[in-house]
């Protein structure tokens, strides 16, 4: 068997889609050591991988990251190579792999493997975004508005990457391309109805749909599952849950319907104690099992996330999309473009919008049916055991 080491950002959107890979490659006999940060060393040690600390943090407030302008996060990576280099360097002379697993925006393990040769695979927990791809999302005022508004950033990006080619002799992508970095193969974790111009790539591309592994959680929410009451679960996922406003415009919008049961997640920052007006069909939790609560739920009311929004389409679940951020606007239209769901811009998430399309979406069977065609799809896709299969083959054609 084989040994690989897996660089990838410690984030929980670009972490979690890889475990279950992992777990699959480890239970089929390879080695794998895999780099990130304290936070998630449970989860990684969980699936019989060798965990191993970045000594120092390559991104300076891990958890706000997707807060950050996205031409920011493109030169907070890049000083995450100037930091994490001399150590991802040394481990991989040490531990000599025989390939290595890079998450697509991790620039430090990509700069390993061009600077030792090393045959690299992609792990993609993004849409693939090719110049064809971001046409096929229908944003060009979005990413005009992003490039000249990035021009300090694309000139600090520059500077950086004439430093590391000249301390450690290494190129560095494109200030475009450093978001979607490439491999031997890519595993991306959707399915191809939902990638934006799936037909323009070649079969270097590996849609294996989600990495959905069910936790061993214990939860204190309680629902009705057999009555004729419609589940609704609103979450905003991780980093941008912080917003009172908008589920108080919830409260207003949903509140004292006796028709819907309403489960709200409002993050760990946000104390449900200040909330004193919480209607008695809302149960309010800081944490919910998300994957126990979507298979029960009749719809998600979501901020777009990629994790978040594939693990509603597992369980066939139509969405109303709310993004709070860019790149979650290239999610939610996707969704939309499949008929799985509506997107409604924040500003314009009223009650009385809010309420409208609720009704719609529970209303009209299509979103029902086109949550459970993608459903098909993505559990279709061979998850875990045909990435698994993906990298095995690959294997057999580097020893050739």
């Amino acid at each position: 068997m084989s040994k690989a080491i897996f660089f990838n950002l410690p984030a929980h959107g670009h972490v979690n889609p890889s475990l279950s890979v992992v777990e699959e490659l480890v239970r089929r006999g390879e080695t794998i050591i895999y780099y990130a940060t304290e936070e998630f060393r449970s989860r990684i040690e969980g699936t019989g991988a060798i965990f191993r600390p970045y000594t120092e943090l390559p991104l300076a407030d891990v958890a706000s990251v997707s807060q950050k302008p996205l031409a920011h996060l493109g030169v907070m990576l890049l000083e995450g190579s100037l930091r994490l280099l001399p150590q991802v360097l040394e481990a991989a002379q040490t531990e000599k792999p025989d390939y290595l697993l890079v998450d697509s925006m991790c620039t430090w393990g990509w700069q390993v493997a061009e600077k030792l040769h090393l045959p690299a695979i992609s792990s993609v927990s993004t849409f693939v975004f090719t110049p064809a791809a971001m046409l096929g999302i229908g944003l060009p005022g979005d990413l005009v508005k992003f490039w000249w508004s990035s021009r300090a950033s694309r000139a600090e990006y520059k500077q950086i990457a004439q430093q590391l080619a000249r301390r450690y002799g290494v190129s560095s992508p494109g200030f475009m391309d450093v978001f979607c970095q490439l491999g031997l193969i890519n595993l991306i974790y959707t399915a191809k109805q939902l990638q934006p111009a799936a037909n323009t790539l070649d079969d270097r591309f590996k849609f294996i749909g989600p990495s959905i592994t069910l936790r061993q959680e214990v939860s204190d929410v309680r629902l009705d599952t057999g009555a004729s009451k419609p589940v609704i679960y609103i979450s905003l996922g991780t980093v941008h849950n912080a917003n009172r406003d908008f589920y108080q415009t919830c409260f207003k919008a949903l509140g004292e319907n006796p028709a819907y049961q309403i489960v709200l997640s409002i993050g760990k920052n946000t104390d449900i104690a200040s909330f004193t007006d919480i209607p008695s069909n809302f149960i309010v939790r800081n944490y919910v099992s998300q994957l126990e609560i979507l298979q029960h739920a009749d719809l998600f009311i979501s901020h777009s996330g990629m994790n978040s929004v594939h693990e509603a389409l597992y369980y066939g679940v139509p969405l109303l999309l709310v993004p709070q951020i860019i790149e979650q606007k290239a999610v939610a239209s996707r969704v939309v473009k499949n008929g799985a769901g509506i997107c409604l811009d924040k500003e314009k998430a009223t009650p009385t919008t809010l309420r409208y399309w609720v009704d719609k979406l529970l209303a009209e069977p299509s979103f029902h049916q086109n949550a459970g065609r993608l459903k098909d799809a993505l559990r279709a896709a061979g998850g875990a055991g045909q990435a698994a299969d993906e990298i095995f083959q690959l294997k057999q054609r580097l020893a050739v």
